[in-house]
């Protein structure tokens, strides 16, 4: 995120790169609090790696 904050003054691309960064964080967000997510992750009955 930094590097792209650097860049904005000599790149129009950063901004770009600025506002995919806060989309994946955004939909990172959204996946972490999904109840269907923690239940899989809690699943006792599924042996193995989540991977």
């Amino acid at each position: 995120m930094s590097e792209a904050f650097r860049l904005t003054d000599t790149s129009n691309q950063a901004w770009d790169l600025i506002d995919a960064i806060i989309y994946k964080w955004h939909e990172s967000a959204i996946a972490i609090t999904s109840p269907d997510l923690a239940a899989a992750f809690n699943d006792e009955t599924k042996k193995g790696k989540l991977s």
